[in-house]
């Protein structure tokens, strides 16, 4: 519960060992300027056995066609099925942008129609979690083809969002998480089962989307580093659906996301 009574719309987990050892580390920062200034005899922050062993963590994404077709047509299956209150979201093109562009949740969220230039074919980044998040992105294919849809269903003013609330404003990052991605998770999962087939890999988060792009860009033969993640490429375009199964994964020669092996999806 929040201080004004309101559920609270993520489940409270633990402290990650990394949390927990950035905090010793702040702290001793901060007791070392005390001991500086003779506050305190000695810095109890300083020392062995003051932090916690770290892990690598499992990191998610998808990995091949066959998934990121799933997740796309569980979120098109929430669009259709929509309220007329909740019809404004556009889970299918929102999750598409993360799919295929990269964007980060907070860039999602923050992007304008200014930013994006269909006809040239490109998506400019200019509110970012950095200065070197400022980047420009080509649009491929089937992203080209969610945002058109998107555009001719929606107002285009060069200022308003491109995925707004209700009443135009900023979308929440908390709303696309829970109402876009874990919605259209839920609903690939059940039509996968339904048909047969294995469920997405647990754990997705809007990050997740984020490391599938860096795949797709391996299996095209693109470095993320200096690719469409900076001044974009001018290689080929790609559908989801016209790579292989499997070929998201593939390493590129650059090499490839942590674990992405061929048939093998992390997380899972």
């Amino acid at each position: 519960m929040d201080r004004i009574g309101r559920r609270s719309i993520r489940p409270v987990q633990p402290l990650s060992p990394r949390s927990v050892n950035m905090t010793v580390t702040l702290l001793a920062a901060i007791l070392d300027a005390a001991h500086e200034r003779k506050l305190i005899d000695y810095n109890p922050a300083r020392g062995r056995g003051r932090r916690v062993r770290e892990r690598a963590p499992a990191r998610s994404y998808l990995d091949t066609a066959g998934q990121i077709t799933a997740l796309l047509d569980g979120a098109g299956q929430m669009d259709r099925d929509a309220t007329r209150e909740r019809a404004h979201l556009e889970r299918r093109a929102c999750l598409a942008v993360m799919t295929f562009a990269g964007l980060r949740i907070s860039e999602v969220c923050s992007l304008r129609w200014r930013d994006v230039d269909v006809a040239a074919g490109w998506i400019t980044v200019g509110e970012s979690k950095t200065d070197a998040g400022r980047r420009r992105i080509r649009i491929r294919g089937a992203l080209r083809d969610e945002l058109l849809a998107v555009r001719g269903r929606r107002s285009t003013a060069p200022d308003g969002y491109v995925f707004p609330t209700r009443t135009g404003r900023r979308q929440y990052e908390s709303k696309v998480r829970t109402a876009t991605l874990a919605g259209a998770v839920k609903v690939a999962n059940r039509n996968l089962e339904q048909a047969g087939h294995p469920p997405l890999p647990q754990g997705l988060t809007p990050h997740s989307l984020r490391r599938t792009f860096c795949s797709l860009l391996y299996a095209l033969g693109v470095d993320p580093g200096h690719g469409d993640g900076r001044n974009g490429p001018h290689g080929p375009r790609a559908r989801a659906e016209d790579l292989p199964a499997g070929d998201a994964s593939r390493r590129g020669r650059a090499g490839g996301p942590p674990g992405a092996r061929r048939g093998r999806s992390n997380g899972r």
